[in-house]
């Protein structure tokens, strides 16, 4: 009885610590990705103004994604 204990113990303990190392993975992972995001922000953020009466926007929407633009009408 003392051993079955002692071994679904060891069995628990190996399970969690694979459980923990792929957490481990996954916050790399969303750490790439947050800085993929924050540089294509930055990216937007520095880009030149885009005068939206002076020319057509692009067609690629995600190239405007965090751009200033300058329109006047009514």
């Amino acid at each position: 009885m003392f051993m079955k204990k002692w071994i679904l113990t060891t069995i628990l303990v190996l399970a969690a610590g694979g459980v923990m190392i792929r957490l481990g993975f996954w916050q790399l992972d969303r750490l790439e990705t947050r800085r993929a995001f924050n540089a294509a922000a930055l990216a937007g953020q520095t880009a030149p103004e885009l005068d939206l009466n002076a020319a057509l926007p692009a067609a690629d929407l995600e190239a405007m994604a965090y751009r200033t633009v300058r329109a006047v009408g009514t």
